[in-house]
């Protein structure tokens, strides 16, 4: 490695460091796990090799650093490596739910012949669309069985009434994306 080019690495790997730390995680090993991704692609992006990295394992590695895929690209890039050309959409949605579209037809499969498969051996296959919806920066507004005040701008009874401020029990999901409300959260008073 030239010294500009293990100057670079330095730099990329003090980024990095300090991503981590604000997210507790203490070695780059972890940072693969967090990232659900062997410890190859965090070895090339410490190289500076950040234009070989698939856009989804980049998408990866920001979110479990919390930070935008734009930052990752600033902080881990060489000097003078120009910003990537802008990946389509589409493309950059279906690295991200790849797993998923790989593996939830065996899983469809593997319930129709055992209807008594555990719910919990098929959770870990929702994870790539959970990543889609954090990608597209869309979030529940409270979880399934909070109780919290009645909101009716963010809440919508399923049954019975209340007033602003009574405490209701969220039974189904709604969702904001940003600041915009998407769908309001079905709930019912307590």
């Amino acid at each position: 490695m030239t010294g500009d080019n293990h100057a670079s690495a330095d730099r990329i790997s003090l980024n990095l460091r300090t991503h981590m730390a604000a997210q507790g995680i203490t070695s780059f090993r972890q940072l693969a796990q967090r990232a659900g991704l062997s410890p190859s692609p965090i070895r090339q992006l410490r190289r500076g090799n950040i234009g070989q990295i698939k856009g989804a394992s980049l998408q990866k590695i920001a979110q479990a650093l919390g930070i935008s895929l734009d930052q990752l690209w600033q902080d881990c890039s060489p000097e003078g490596l120009q910003s990537p050309p802008p990946m389509d959409p589409v493309q950059q949605y279906l690295e991200l739910i790849e797993p998923w579209l790989r593996q939830w037809p065996t899983v469809v499969a593997a319930v129709a012949n055992n209807p008594d498969l555990p719910a919990t051996k098929v959770i870990p296959i929702v994870k790539p669309l959970e990543a889609l919806i954090t990608a597209w920066d869309i979030t529940p507004i409270a979880p399934i069985g909070a109780e919290l005040p009645y909101d009716p701008q963010f809440h919508e009874l399923m049954t019975g009434t209340a007033a602003r401020g009574d405490r209701i029990r969220v039974r189904y999901a709604g969702y904001r994306r940003g600041g915009k409300l998407l769908w309001r959260a079905k709930v019912s008073p307590v």
